[in-house]
């Protein structure tokens, strides 16, 4: 059960490109070996002094022992941001501990909600299903150490909104619906008025009744992207809104360069054997097929604070744009566009994107006349430098000529 839902998913995000699957239970094919599996991070990272703490009833863990699991819940990320220290104390008495093997289905889509989880170590699937005639399945985001989830259905009508199943052994610290519902609740309300206000600056979302954009905010994510991370290859080929709330987007773009390969000849052999029209075609042609092409990669703008990715990709086209989104230390509030289209009404995003202006993105052609200018340039100034150097070395140096990356005077 496990292997067939975990074989039933669509892997499209970018982040999943160099995971790779290990042979399971019930395989038969052979698949790539994964070192993880007999390496000693195999083991469990929670203490067994935390396990111990955790299986005691609340009313039985002492103070040291509460101050102990703090102090270890303090490494995982929504742990510290999500409790203030008045209530970090009590969020320890009550807390669970559980570790689940790879392909585990810890939560199961449409099933009443029993907890909120706190992911110490691992990383699990988000699945949803898309068709229920077919059960068929896709990537909906990935779960990692230091995150959390479950907080939806035990703030909404009760029911799952997804599957989620284990990438991988994963450590997690839950905390049950009842003693949820006495800590919590008033914390996620906080956040979801950040998430709506902040979502409610944006001219896609002015014209939305506010119990739908509810709806839809309590489904988002906010995500801490830490820099240098590949948010999206391609941000047309993606099934998520991406607003930037802190930090700061990379847009790259990749494009060819043709560098040819120039055929010198001293001049006498210039003059022996001066050239025909045709012959100076065939060798331009031939220059031509000896050229190299090579693959270059440009910063073609940025996304700060209140900036958003490219939202045409609501309008549902299989198109390619060749522009990547890399992090440079970036908080953003990500929404589905699955969900934005289920929770809107009548035709307002069609409205919106007959208004929307799509980003400026400089051509292939532009990118590779910009590169042939820049070398030009980078060029002449070595060329003088090198100059420069020589003769305040006393060398006699010829006076460099104007070149077409100079204005020639």
């Amino acid at each position: 059960m496990k292997i067939l839902a975990m074989s039933r998913t669509d892997h499209e995000a970018a982040s999943e490109a160099y995971y790779q699957y290990v042979v399971g239970p019930n395989t038969d094919v052979t698949l790539f070996f994964d070192k993880r599996l007999f390496s000693r991070k195999r083991g469990s990272q929670v203490p067994l002094w935390a396990q111990a703490i955790t299986v005691k009833k609340p009313q039985a863990r002492t103070d040291k022992e509460l101050d102990s699991l703090d102090e270890l819940m303090m490494t995982v990320r929504s742990y510290r941001e999500k409790f203030q220290c008045t209530m970090r104390k009590s969020v320890c008495q009550v807390f669970r501990y559980t570790n689940c093997e790879r392909g585990r289905i810890v939560l199961r889509q449409n099933h009443r909600g029993v907890g909120f989880y706190l992911v110490y170590s691992g990383s699990l699937y988000v699945q949803k299903e898309l068709e229920e005639k077919t059960g068929n399945k896709h990537l909906e985001n990935i779960i990692r150490s230091g995150q959390h989830f479950g907080e939806v259905a035990l703030l909404g009508d009760g029911l799952r909104t997804a599957t989620v199943i284990c990438r991988e052994p994963s450590e997690l610290f839950y905390i049950e619906k009842d003693d949820f519902a006495a800590l919590c609740p008033q914390l996620f309300d906080d956040e979801l008025s950040q998430k709506i206000k902040f979502a409610q600056r944006f001219e896609l979302f002015k014209d939305w009744r506010d119990l739908n954009l509810h709806k839809l905010c309590l489904q988002s994510q906010v995500l801490y992207i830490s820099h240098g991370q590949i948010i999206e290859a391609d941000w047309l080929q993606t099934r998520y809104l991406y607003f930037v709330m802190q930090g700061c987007i990379s847009l790259l773009k990749k494009f060819q360069v043709q560098q040819s390969v120039k055929r010198r000849h001293s001049p006498v052999h210039s003059a022996k054997h001066a050239k025909g029209r045709q012959e100076e075609e065939e060798e331009q042609r031939q220059e031509q097929e000896d050229a190299k092409w090579y693959t270059c990669v440009a910063v073609v703008g940025h996304l700060h604070s209140g900036d958003h990715s490219d939202l045409s990709v609501l309008e549902q086209e299989d198109r390619v744009s060749g522009v990547s989104m890399k992090s440079d230390g970036v908080r953003v509030l990500r929404f589905s566009t699955r969900n934005t289209f289920a929770f809107s009404e009548g035709n307002c995003i069609q409205k919106f994107l007959q208004k929307y202006k799509k980003p400026k993105i400089p051509s292939d052609e532009e990118l590779c006349k910009n590169y042939h200018n820049s070398s030009k340039w980078n060029k002449f100034k070595k060329q003088m430098l090198y100059t420069q150097l020589l003769q305040k070395n006393g060398a006699a140096v010829t006076p460099a000529t104007a070149t077409s990356a100079t204005s020639g005077h």
